[in-house]
């Protein structure tokens, strides 16, 4: 089981043009004093990151990154598919942080079948259609007896 300490190294191995990132340094200077460091806060920051490699073109790394939020999707803990949905999806989607032409459609593409179906699960929350967000009652990809292999 994935937990929050082991999701920054894992968005690290799969997306190294983070590691300089100077929001993710600031981040580490506002709370590696803290036991329990705000996640949501460094996904924010990861996000914008990945909407700006996005905007200039750079996607060499999106497979690797979207394995990842695939990987705390289905194995992580509580908090960290959580994290992983609201922290990481919600935030792709939140036309607010695209700027330079990167729109959240970009990354449909890159989406892996879970992932892709809390991606599809926050936009009905945000049209209305579901509260809270994973109740639509549409089956879910590890209940439908398929291989990653099948769906995608």
């Amino acid at each position: 089981m994935i937990d929050r300490r082991q999701v920054e190294p894992l968005l690290l191995k799969a997306c190294p043009s983070f590691e300089s990132n100077p929001e993710r340094l600031e981040w580490h200077a506002d709370w590696d004093h803290e036991d329990e460091p705000p996640l949501y806060l460094l996904a924010s920051d990861f996000v914008r990151h990945l909407t700006a490699l996005n905007a200039a073109g750079d996607r060499r790394e999106f497979p690797a990154v979207f394995e990842v939020i695939e990987d705390l999707h289905r194995d992580g803990d509580h908090y960290v598919r959580e994290l992983a949905t609201v922290g990481l999806l919600e935030d792709l989607q939140n036309t607010n942080l695209h700027a330079g032409g990167s729109k959240p459609d970009d990354f449909i593409r890159y989406l892996l079948p879970v992932s892709k179906w809390w991606w599809e699960e926050v936009e009905l929350f945000w049209e209305g259609k579901v509260v809270p967000i994973g109740s639509s009652g549409r089956p879910h990809p590890d209940q439908m007896g398929l291989s990653l292999e099948d769906i995608s």
